[in-house]
């Protein structure tokens, strides 16, 4: 007697098979890209940007150059970006913000070590303007600057965005 394929094959079973492989295979292919591309993707109008990517590398919080940072995200001067992380403004009282810090995220960015300066972008929203606090992540888009900033003889900031817009992410 033979045996259909319904009672063969569980269906259910390749199911599952399928969606685990698909959600490593996506993981996967996130990690790769962010290594191919060191986390700056061109999309046309803008660079889609990895805040992890641009502050994983080591740096002197005194002696520190703008040679210092690495040449592929010294490029991005000047450029029209979008950064997804977390907004950090500890003084903030009200739900509208002038200027915050963006960290690609507050709980995770400094779990081995202490904070670098290189993980927070300073971000100033367009003079005369206010953007929304959001807790949590948020997209933020606008011109980037890239360049060792010092006051009191230490680095004061790496990254810079003149911020155009924020919603969450």
């Amino acid at each position: 007697m033979k045996v259909s394929w319904s009672q063969r094959i569980n269906f259910r079973l390749v199911l599952f098979i399928g969606l685990v492989a698909g959600v490593v295979g996506w993981v996967m292919w996130k990690f790769v890209q962010v290594q191919l591309t060191g986390g700056i993707i061109d999309k046309g109008g803008y660079l889609d940007v990895d805040l992890k990517a641009i502050s994983s590398f080591e740096m002197d919080p005194i002696d520190a150059t703008d040679e210092s940072v690495p040449r592929k995200f010294r490029e991005l001067e000047g450029k029209r970006v979008l950064l997804v992380g977390e907004m950090y403004q500890p003084y903030s009282v009200g739900g509208r913000v002038s200027e915050f810090d963006l960290v690609y995220s507050i709980a995770k960015c400094c779990v081995t070590s202490s904070p670098k300066i290189q993980h927070f972008v300073k971000s100033k929203v367009l003079p005369g303007k206010e953007v929304e606090y959001f807790g949590g992540l948020v997209e933020v888009m606008g011109r980037f600057h890239v360049g060792v900033e010092k006051a009191n003889g230490r680095v004061r900031s790496v990254y810079r965005i003149e911020v155009e817009s924020v919603k969450p992410g």
